[in-house]
């Protein structure tokens, strides 16, 4: 997550808010951990997939290997949630 945490401490340090910036860190780091943590356990064979797309008309994706993702996690975390 370094691209985001260091976009929200930067936009909290802009604010006057760094302590506020580093609880909300705090707070995404510890969610993408309990969710990588769940994801984990359940076997390859039955992971669904999911189809994310945005825009105006939520037509717009962003390819694999994009540097335009997100949410700043692996290609390999992201393999279920991607369109090839």
């Amino acid at each position: 997550m370094p691209r985001y945490n260091d976009t929200i401490r930067f936009i909290g340090n802009l604010l006057d808010a760094s302590e506020q910036a580093e609880a909300l860190i705090a707070y995404y780091d510890d969610v993408l951990a309990e969710v990588r943590e769940k994801v984990a356990l359940i076997p390859e064979e039955n992971r669904i997939r999911a189809y994310y797309a945005e825009g105006i008309n939520g037509l717009t994706t962003d390819p694999k290997g994009s540097h335009f993702y997100h949410y700043n996690i692996s290609d390999e975390e992201l393999a279920t949630l991607l369109a090839d």
